[in-house]
């Protein structure tokens, strides 16, 4: 700890005021006062009856970065107030690896309630420090549809492509906003197994069903993979001739959206691709759109509905 900056007595008098407003501003000040005397009063103040305190003692307690505070914030994991637990959250980044031990003591105890587990992840998902991936990966397989969602999302922004396989396998998740946002990490990639497992999810013919934000995510998924961002008919029809697969296949799955009948002759002629995947999109593609159009769905003409949809 270095050199305090100033007396904190008044300070610490002022953490157990009557007015919660005077409190606060004592946990402030203590939090910059390198006081090292301040860790435990403030340890005191993150089981104050006023939230605000409770998130000043826990944003001076990272400041701080007494050790002594690691233990007691991961108990204040567990407060009711969703902008303390952020505050909390923070404070424990600041630790670093010093944190990592203790949460991932308390993340294996099979006993704690998803909350935890995923706030726990919270802080555990930003920590570039050994013995942080094996629990994230852990809670690929949790009970909780939440926390398994929360754990793919960490992983993914981490941008490493040895976490391809273990997001390949979140894509058969039984949650729905998880296969969504394992689609969304897996499009910083460009493998052709990639490709093949996300055209893998095609095959339900719902394009405004219960799977319509899993097809767009697909099919946004693949436009952010090989660089199209193309949105009117005749620009994707150009597409479906160019030299690279991957914008070919991007090309194709777009053409439904925009509701086109125009569309269907050029698909028709992308089912005889040279590339089996491009074969694939485009005839589900075709199918699709001949859905759309049976349905007689409007033509989204206005470009903002394309905008919504296509990314």
């Amino acid at each position: 700890m270095r050199k305090p900056k100033f007396d904190i007595a008044p300070y610490l008098n002022d953490l157990k005021h009557a007015d919660w407003k005077v409190r606060s501003a004592a946990a402030q000040n203590l939090g910059a006062s390198r006081d090292s005397h301040a860790v435990e009063p403030l340890i005191e103040a993150l089981q104050d009856r006023t939230a605000t305190v409770r998130s000043r003692a826990a944003v001076a307690l990272g400041r701080l970065k007494d050790e002594r505070a690691i233990e007691p914030l991961i108990g204040a994991l567990q407060d009711k107030n969703y902008h303390v637990i952020n505050h909390v959250i923070n404070a424990l980044r600041k630790f670093k690896a010093q944190a990592v031990p203790p949460l991932v003591a308390m993340l294996e105890d099979g006993n704690i309630q998803a909350r935890l587990r995923w706030n726990i992840l919270s802080v555990i998902g930003t920590i570039d420090a050994p013995g942080t991936v094996e629990p994230l990966l852990a809670a690929f397989q949790d009970s909780d549809p939440l926390v398994r969602y929360h754990s793919v999302t960490l992983i993914g922004q981490r941008q490493d492509p040895q976490f391809i396989f273990p997001l390949l396998r979140a894509l058969k998740d039984e949650d729905q906003r998880v296969r969504h946002i394992a689609i969304t990490a897996l499009s910083q990639f460009n493998s052709p197994l990639i490709i093949d497992s996300l055209l893998e999810l095609l095959d339900p013919h719902e394009p405004y069903g219960q799977n319509r934000e899993i097809l767009l995510g697909v099919t946004n998924a693949l436009r952010r993979m090989a660089g199209v961002q193309d949105k009117t008919l005749n620009s994707l029809v150009w597409q479906l001739s160019h030299n690279a697969d991957i914008v070919r296949i991007a090309a194709a799955l777009s053409l439904p959206w925009l509701h086109e009948d125009r569309a269907l002759e050029p698909l028709l002629q992308a089912t005889y691709d040279s590339s089996p995947q491009v074969q694939r999109a485009a005839k589900w593609a075709m199918d699709t759109l001949q859905i759309i159009l049976g349905w007689n769905i409007p033509t989204p003409h206005h470009p903002m509905m394309v905008q919504m949809m296509l990314k």
